[in-house]
């Protein structure tokens, strides 16, 4: 077991590389962060931390990518138990995030401040996270959240202010069939019975955990699972079976590295032994917890650990006992003031009403919802005529201005060599008195981009304006100052003059590939458009 503490101290150092990483990131200029950044990450996802190869590119804002790096490095420190300097890179991270974003975030921060003792802290940053989880309205997030809140509790020795909190996420957790956190929460479930001493649903709990990983072939939490149903058997007096759950889960916690489960399990183990009068085993274990737990700076599970000493040594070496007792009193009298009974007192019932609060505005914001959707429902039946009827109108004029260019069309086509009787060759028309030289200039360009696309059968108006150097609402703008028209209108009237013309000049071409060279993928739209122009379907109008 003393190998396995010394491979502990072996894992740390295999985590060199992030972390010197993480230091060059912190003092590299702007340029250079990006490249480490992408660094970081490829590291995180070859040694399997993390699933997808997050990588930046320079268009991602340098916000963005300090906000990525800390919030995982929190993670990573936070495996690697080093809790306080997890802490610290959440907080970096925490100010550049924005709305429910930061809930992750302030979880883990949450988590930390667990693991470290301080549950003031912990219950205070799980209160935001809840919030946050609750005005999203995600039945996994909520679970999440509530398994926080329960483990809490538990490791504030408040099992009864747990447990609703627990079984509320596992109805949760039931709607959305994430298996992975309903074996957590079943996990804490079991925690939270054992200790309010309802042994027997604690290890139903546990075993049904248990079972979930099993089925999910995590090694690693089914040992977790093992250690719980220990516990269990050792309250409902089943010795045997409790030593066996130990006897598996001890070794693969000590080679997979979960080194603070192993110590509890270390202190079950010494608890098991005490109740079988092996005090020396006992204290054996009991030790190797203690060096687990002060190198963590885990104060509560080493709360346990000092009192299964004293009880371990009292007969045998009673002075080292009574060091032990005294430092289980401090650490009792630390963890478990009347302040912060006090204060967790009063964020639980914060949070108790915190899920009735978040209902009741959703049943404002509804109501909100139906009264805002009433008036919009009868402005559209005061103005729905209205609308029809200048609908029509612009139709009307639509239709004059198509017939009226397509006549000149026809004429021109009829005579391409001379110009119109009564009108100047394209070298002397005169440009429109309304239209400045810009203006044309624009309008020119426009029509040679959208002749090109109807050429390419791919007519878009965002496209068109990309072409133009200009945003889609400008060139809008611009255009309709122009022309007097809506830019999709303008490119429906050029794509149907192509379209009568090429039905006009080329007999060989059925209707679909009269479409296709128009812009048109699907006959039936096409047909549509032309009749709803023309008034006739392409067909008829060639039979005609």
């Amino acid at each position: 077991m003393a190998c396995g503490l010394l491979s502990w101290a072996a894992a740390q150092a295999n985590n060199f590389n992030e972390l010197e990483l993480l230091q060059q990131f912190d003092s590299a200029n702007v340029d250079n962060r990006l490249q480490l950044a992408n660094r970081f990450f490829r590291q995180l996802h070859d040694s399997g931390f993390i699933d997808e190869d997050i990588q930046f590119s320079a268009a991602v804002p340098p916000d963005s990518v300090q906000q990525q790096v800390c919030y995982w490095a929190g993670e990573l420190l936070y495996d690697q138990q080093q809790y306080q300097q997890a802490v610290e890179r959440c907080l970096q991270a925490l100010p550049l995030y924005h709305g429910d974003a930061a809930a992750d975030c302030i979880s883990l921060i949450s988590l930390c401040y667990v693991r470290m003792g301080d549950y003031k802290q912990a219950i205070d940053y799980a209160r935001q996270c809840y919030e946050l989880d609750l005005k999203s309205n995600d039945p996994d997030r909520i679970s999440s959240s509530l398994n926080t809140l329960a483990g809490i509790y538990v490791g504030a020795n408040l099992p009864k202010e747990a447990e609703p909190y627990a079984l509320k996420g596992i109805e949760y957790c039931d709607k959305t069939g994430n298996l992975q956190r309903l074996a957590v929460l079943c996990s804490t479930a079991a925690d939270i019975y054992h200790a309010l001493d309802q042994q027997q649903q604690s290890l139903d709990y546990a075993t049904r955990a248990r079972d979930i990983d099993l089925q999910l072939g995590n090694n690693e939490r089914v040992a977790v699972r093992q250690m719980q149903m220990a516990a269990a058997f050792i309250g409902l007096d089943s010795l045997t079976q409790a030593k066996d759950c130990l006897q598996k889960a001890i070794p693969v916690l000590q080679s997979s590295g979960n080194y603070h489960s192993l110590g509890i399990a270390c202190n079950k183990m010494g608890e098991l032994c005490n109740h079988q009068n092996n005090h020396s085993e006992a204290a054996r274990y009991y030790q190797l917890a203690l060096q687990i737990f002060q190198a963590m700076g885990d104060t509560y599970n080493e709360l346990h650990t000092q009192l299964g000493l004293y009880k371990s040594l009292k007969d045998s070496l009673p002075d080292d006992a009574e060091v032990h007792f005294q430092r289980y009193n401090h650490l009792r009298d630390s963890l478990y003031s009347n302040q912060t009974a006090t204060a967790m007192g009063q964020q639980s019932a914060m949070l108790g009403n915190a899920e009735l609060q978040a209902e009741n505005e959703q049943h404002r914001a509804r109501a909100r919802a139906y009264l805002i959707l009433g008036v919009i429902l009868l402005l559209l039946l005061l103005v729905g005529l209205a609308m029809y009827l200048r609908q029509c109108r612009r139709t009307r004029e639509f239709e004059r201005q198509f017939n009226e260019l397509s006549s000149n069309l026809d004429e021109t086509d009829e005579n391409p060599s001379q110009p119109a009787e009564g009108q100047p060759s394209e070298e002397q028309t005169p440009r429109p008195a309304h239209h400045s030289l810009q203006d044309q200039e624009f309008m020119d360009k426009v029509k040679a981009i959208v002749d090109r696309q109807i050429d390419e059968g791919h007519i878009d108006v965002a496209a068109l304006a990309q072409e133009m150097c200009m945003s889609t609402t400008t060139f809008r703008r611009r255009f309709t100052a122009v022309v007097q028209e809506k830019p999709q209108a303008y490119l429906m009237r050029l794509r149907m003059e192509k379209a009568r013309l090429l039905l006009d000049t080329h007999p060989e071409l059925n209707v679909q590939e009269v479409g296709l060279r128009c812009g048109f993928e699907d006959k039936s739209n096409f047909t549509r458009a032309f009749k709803h122009t023309f008034g006739v379907t392409p067909s008829e109008y060639v039979r005609r």
